[in-house]
């Protein structure tokens, strides 16, 4: 996908991007190419996947229909800041947390949201099971971070009463998250499935709503979630 295809597919999912998003993508896909040199921030190198693979499946969390403008906002394992830092420049009123382990990528983060001049975004340098200072977040949001029943004991917990996670997947994983919804007091609300253009891979929206509070003993430390899995 060059630069004007993925200018038109973005349209086709209703974003229009203004001159200024332009201009920030330009250079957040610059500067991950120039940082990835000195890190390994991404797998993805080329222009055409950095658009199809990063920013355009990141701006596909659109297809939620989530009210994400003014949104609370938390990305667990961001990486080098997807979806997160995408939707932070589609909606610059969202208040974003970005909570990554590797130290090497929360350095690039803090280096890139300065550079595309974002306002409230903080980087959390953490384990996500292990983040007990984030609550009340709107929407908690994540790719390819886990296992769908690890991911959501990780997120569920840090959201307000009626909030919602959205797990951005590909159509490989098995979802099975019936035991865990019942122990997190969260429901299911529905899977958005779609195809990737050009290339046609697959991918859905999981869409999961917390209905009552959480147990206080979640989340469990990541060992526990692995030996004995919701």
């Amino acid at each position: 996908m060059n630069k004007e295809q993925f200018y038109e597919e973005t349209i086709k999912i209703g974003i229009k991007l203004t001159d200024f998003q332009k201009h920030q993508l330009e250079i957040y896909k610059d500067f991950l190419k120039e940082e990835n040199q000195k890190y390994n921030l991404t797998s993805l190198e080329k222009d055409e996947e950095i658009y199809l693979k990063h920013f355009y499946d990141s701006m596909t969390l659109v297809k939620s229909n989530l009210n994400i403008e003014n949104s609370k906002i938390l990305d667990i394992g961001t990486g080098a800041g997807f979806p997160g830092l995408i939707i932070k420049i589609l909606f610059p009123t969202i208040e974003l947390y970005l909570v990554e382990s590797s130290s090497k990528k929360c350095q690039f983060l803090e280096k890139i949201s300065q550079k595309l001049m974002l306002n409230n975004v903080f980087i959390v340098n953490n384990r996500m099971e292990e983040v007990k200072e984030i609550k009340d977040i709107d929407i908690v949001i994540s790719r390819a971070v886990a296992k769908i029943n690890i991911l959501l004991e990780y997120g569920i917990p840090v959201l307000r009463l009626n909030g919602f996670l959205v797990a951005m997947k590909s159509d490989k994983e098995e979802l099975d998250f019936g035991k865990a919804c019942f122990e997190l007091k969260c429901k299911h609300l529905e899977t958005i499935s779609f195809e990737l253009p050009f290339e046609n891979s697959k991918r859905k929206l999981v869409i999961f709503e917390k209905t009552q509070e959480t147990p206080k003993k979640y989340p469990r430390n990541y060992s526990q979630m692995k030996t004995k899995p919701l």
